[in-house]
């Protein structure tokens, strides 16, 4: 995922798990050709450089 709206949209009619530094969500109902993926990594994590770290070794 990448727009906005599409986070706000798994976020207010999905289910998430939060981590220390991550949060995943996902939203039922999807076909399985339709899933995308998005991550986010709180400031917690460290600065971006940190951040962005982060996320390219979980994708």
């Amino acid at each position: 995922m990448r727009q906005w709206g599409e986070f706000q949209i798994v976020r207010n009619g999905g289910k998430s798990a939060a981590g220390k530094y991550l949060v995943l969500g996902k939203r039922e109902g999807e076909m399985a050709l339709d899933r995308r993926f998005g991550l986010i990594t709180s400031k917690k994590a460290g600065k971006a450089v940190t951040r962005n770290l982060l996320r390219r070794r979980f994708r």
